[in-house]
C-alpha cells in the first residue's frame, strides 16, 4: 500500500511540471500572427467570388497604407502578386522619358 502511494507521489511531481510546460507552449503557439490578423481583414472584405481576390487583397493593402507595418504589407503584396498572374494587355506604352505612347496593337505586358 505504501509503495503504491510512493509511485502516485511520483507520478504526481512529474506530471505537475509536464502540465505546466504543455500549458505554456499550448498558450505560446495558440496565440494570433499577423497572418491570421490579415487572413480575417481579407475574409470580411472579400465577397466570396474567385474573381474579387485580387481586389480583396487590393483593399486590405489600402487599409495599412499609412500604418508602418513592413511585415504586413510584405505579405500583402505577396498575396497580391501571387493572384495577379495574368498578362495585362494595353495599347498605351511609358517611354524612358515619362511620356505615354499609343501603340497600334495591343501588346501583352508582363
Amino acid at each position: 500500500m505504501t509503495s503504491f502511494a510512493i509511485y502516485e507521489l511520483i507520478g504526481f511531481i512529474l506530471a505537475l511540471p509536464l502540465s505546466y510546460g504543455m500549458a505554456y507552449f499550448a498558450r505560446k503557439y495558440s496565440r494570433d500572427t499577423y497572418k491570421d490578423e490579415l487572413h480575417r481583414l481579407y475574409s470580411a472584405v472579400w465577397n466570396g467570388e474567385e474573381e474579387d481576390e485580387l481586389n480583396a487583397w487590393l483593399k486590405v493593402k489600402q487599409i495599412f497604407l499609412d500604418k508602418k507595418a513592413p511585415k504586413k504589407k510584405k505579405y500583402i503584396q505577396k498575396r497580391i502578386n501571387e493572384l495577379n498572374k495574368q498578362n495585362l494587355y494595353s495599347n498605351t506604352l511609358v517611354d524612358e522619358k515619362g511620356r505615354l505612347k499609343v501603340s497600334e496593337r495591343s501588346e501583352p505586358i508582363k
